[in-house]
C-alpha cells in the first residue's frame, strides 16, 4: 500500500504545461537564479548567506527540473534550459551585464564588494555544467 503511494507521489511532482508556459516560467526564474549565482561565485558571502542562497537555488533548479512540455510530456534538451536561464540573458554581454548584477548586489548588501573578475569567468556555463550535466557537490558554487 505504502509503495502505491509512493509512486503517486512521484507521478504528482512532474508536471505538464505547453511548451510556452514552461518557458515563461524558466524566464521568470532567470533573473534571480542568476543573480543567486553570482553571488556565489562572484562574491564572499557569509557560510550562512552562501548556504542561503544556494538553498534557494536548488529550489528554483528543482521546480524547472519538475516541468514538463505537453504533449509529450517530456523535458527540454539542455540547451533549451542553458538557452532560457543564461545565453539570452548574457549572450555576447556576458561581462557587462554581470558587473551590472554585481553593482546592484554591492548596492543591496552595504559592505560587500566583487571578490572576482566577471571578465576571468562565466557564471552560466560553470554552473549550467555542474548543475545538469553530472551530480557534482553543490557546495562548490561557494566562493567561501
Amino acid at each position: 500500500m505504502m509503495e502505491g503511494r509512493t509512486g503517486e507521489i512521484e507521478e504528482i511532482l512532474e508536471m505538464a504545461y505547453p511548451k510556452r508556459y514552461v518557458e515563461q516560467i524558466i524566464t521568470g526564474l532567470a533573473d534571480p537564479i542568476n543573480e543567486h549565482l553570482i553571488k556565489l561565485i562572484g562574491f564572499e558571502f557569509s557560510p550562512e548567506l552562501c548556504h542561503h542562497f544556494k538553498q534557494e537555488l536548488d529550489t528554483w533548479l528543482d521546480k524547472i527540473q519538475r516541468l514538463r512540455m505537453r504533449p509529450n510530456n517530456r523535458t527540454g534538451s539542455p540547451k533549451f534550459y542553458y538557452d532560457l536561464l543564461f545565453d539570452y540573458p548574457f549572450g555576447g554581454v556576458e561581462v557587462r551585464n554581470t558587473q551590472s548584477i554585481m553593482g546592484l548586489i554591492s548596492r543591496r548588501y552595504e559592505g560587500i564588494e566583487p571578490a572576482k573578475n566577471p571578465k576571468k569567468w562565466r557564471p552560466g556555463c560553470r554552473i549550467f555544467t555542474r548543475r545538469w550535466r553530472s551530480a557534482s557537490a553543490p557546495g562548490k558554487w561557494c566562493s567561501t
